[in-house]
């Protein structure tokens, strides 16, 4: 089980850097790691926490 801290931690990481794949660099995860838990923070808030947007945009 993913703790609430470590869900935020991510969530912070991600939106700071604008970036999954930055995010899970700076926090010494995967991408995936960091969309899982991002996921689970979503779902614990019933809420989104991050759009995804084209990067060409």
């Amino acid at each position: 089980m993913m703790g609430q801290l470590t869900m935020l931690r991510a969530f912070v990481a991600a939106a700071d850097r604008r970036s999954f794949n930055k995010a899970a660099a700076s926090l010494g995860g995967t991408t995936g790691s960091i969309c899982e838990a991002i996921s689970k923070l979503g779902a614990s808030l019933d809420a989104c926490c991050i759009e995804r947007r084209d990067p060409s945009r």
